[in-house]
């Protein structure tokens, strides 16, 4: 009797003064209202209807983000989600934040928006995206504040995700895993049915970087197409120029493809690692490191092969007999190659001499420019 005179009253005020009481603001009444009542001593199995009620509630006032996208209402989205996360009800702060961010998105989650790496999550972007109005026929928003700079509604948007999506993984998922590491590997694993690709990307980004020490290995072993998407755009960006050491991706992004069973992928990295050639010398991988990757290129392609070839009648051109041969022979002459730049190392040499230690050490010889080498320096007994 007490709910139904609740939500009369509530419907009773939305149809009085709509500016103030809307129908979102009825749901959001609603939601708070069950929320309230679970946090009360109630058993088990009334606490859970109590939450999926709010949850549902607050998920449907959610909508009304993608016709108007407003900071306050994103703030009492985030007091729900602590208010869930208080009692362990982890799966709604998940779904209500993301939900939040698709409508936000307007629906468009799975691929990372434009200007996403400018946008400003912090609180007093939100209070600038707060304090704007539209500006009529060009969609933008001109803010109160003449020193303040002039936010789009598409900043706005991108805003309020930013800062969803830092409020999840810096003040959820980073907690969780210090405090309970089973229940956050569980939460991961469930995070891969949402198909929000900026989502992903800040919460991998942060394991890498920020999450207490390096803990890619969390993500590394996912069965997840967004692991793989994650990874592939960090090294695609630090290549056109964006800041990042790349290698890590690259040594993520081959643990990741071994931890999944994709052995003949993980080798295909470290083959072209090994072989890669930058402009600038001295910024090339040593010889030990491309020896290294060979070596573990020729392990994993010949497990490849050898469960290939038992599965199925044709095994794939880049990892059949012939290619591991070739990758053999490279293998063996950058052996050969290492022999001479050790016994190069042990003589003095200078001048054109340290030219070429500085070609033994940063680039991988065929057999011509190895030998040319060695003769000329009296080594050929080494090739």
């Amino acid at each position: 009797a007490v709910d139904a005179d609740i939500r009369g009253q509530s419907r009773g005020l939305t149809r009085q003064c709509p500016m103030f009481f809307s129908a979102c603001t009825e749901l959001m009444s609603q939601g708070n209202r069950f929320l309230k009542r679970a946090l009360e001593p109630v058993g088990a199995r009334e606490r859970q209807d109590l939450l999926d009620g709010a949850l549902e509630q607050f998920v449907n006032a959610s909508e009304e983000l993608e016709l108007h996208p407003d900071r306050h209402m994103v703030k009492i989205i985030k007091i729900a989600c602590d208010k869930f996360n208080e009692v362990t009800y982890y799966d709604g702060v998940v779904t209500l934040s993301l939900a939040a961010a698709h409508y936000l998105a307007e629906g468009q989650t799975k691929r990372m928006p434009p200007g996403y790496d400018k946008a400003d999550g912090s609180e007093r972007a939100l209070e600038d995206a707060g304090d704007c109005v539209v500006v009529q026929g060009t969609g933008s928003h001109a803010n109160k504040s003449a020193k303040a700079k002039r936010l789009t509604e598409s900043d706005i948007r991108l805003n309020l995700r930013k800062n969803l999506y830092l409020y999840l993984v810096d003040d959820f998922y980073l907690p969780l895993m210090r405090k309970n590491l089973a229940a956050f590997e569980l939460l991961l694993g469930r995070a891969q049915k949402y198909d929000d690709a900026w989502f992903h990307h800040e919460l991998y980004y942060k394991l890498m970087h920020e999450g207490g020490g390096n803990r890619r290995h969390l993500f590394e072993r996912l069965q997840s197409q967004h692991v793989r998407s994650f990874l592939l755009r960090m090294i695609e960006e630090i290549s056109n120029g964006s800041p990042g050491k790349i290698g890590d991706y690259y040594d993520s992004l081959t643990s990741h493809y071994v931890h999944i069973g994709e052995q003949r992928a993980a080798a295909r990295i470290l083959y072209r690692r090994a072989k890669e050639e930058d402009v600038e010398l001295e910024r090339n991988p040593r010889l030990a490191t491309r020896l290294g990757w060979l070596n573990r290129a020729i392990v994993l392609a010949s497990s490849a092969i050898r469960v290939f070839s038992q599965e199925q009648d044709v095994v794939d051109s880049w990892v059949d007999a012939d290619s591991l041969r070739d990758w053999e022979d490279d293998l063996d002459v950058a052996k050969a190659q290492m022999m001479l730049l050790e016994r190069h190392k042990t003589e003095a040499h200078g001048g054109a001499d340290d030219a070429v230690r500085k070609e033994l050490e940063y680039k991988l010889l065929d057999c011509t420019r190895l030998y040319t080498i060695s003769s000329r320096c009296g080594y050929r007994s080494l090739c």
